[in-house]
């Protein structure tokens, strides 16, 4: 991970998914300044799991095709809420 890079990982372990997040403290600055003047571009990339897809025709086309499903989704805001 470089100085101004956060990583969002989504792993699936033991039939859960969790979401963690790394973020050095540069990261952490550089995203308060994003925020501030509107850059940089973000974005989540990750790769699908088949049982995540849930249009059932799809899943089985996906599941068929053999390969894994790579996708970046533009991200423009977004909040995170505290849990429990």
């Amino acid at each position: 991970m470089s100085d101004e890079t956060v990583d969002i990982c989504v792993r699936n372990s033991a039939g859960r998914t969790q979401l963690n997040l790394y973020a050095s403290d540069e990261a952490k600055a550089a995203a308060m300044l994003a925020k501030k003047s509107g850059l940089p571009q973000a974005y989540l990339e990750l790769i699908v799991l088949p049982e995540w897809v849930t249009n059932l025709d799809q899943r089985v086309a996906y599941q068929n095709s053999g390969e894994l499903m790579h996708i970046r989704i533009p991200i423009h805001g977004g909040s995170l809420p505290l849990f429990d």
